[in-house]
């Protein structure tokens, strides 16, 4: 019984191992695609750049909302 329980901690530990190193690389993904627009995408003018990003952002998830729908 003792070995069931320690297996079933270790498991725990490992999902919540990989849930941070997971959590960790896509906020430093989003960290980088922000300063890489903040960068590129108009400049000098922060607030069409804002209003591209947002466009560009509902385009995306609107397609992925139409793919999801589609492939089930």
């Amino acid at each position: 019984m003792k070995r069931k329980l320690n297996n079933s901690n270790h498991i725990t530990t490992k999902h919540a191992f990989y849930a941070l190193l997971i959590g960790t690389s896509m906020i430093m993904l989003w960290r980088g695609i922000w300063g890489l627009l903040d960068f590129y995408l108009f400049p000098d003018n922060r607030p069409v750049s804002y209003m591209i990003s947002i466009t560009i952002g509902l385009i995306i998830l609107y397609s992925s909302g139409s793919l999801v729908k589609k492939l089930t």
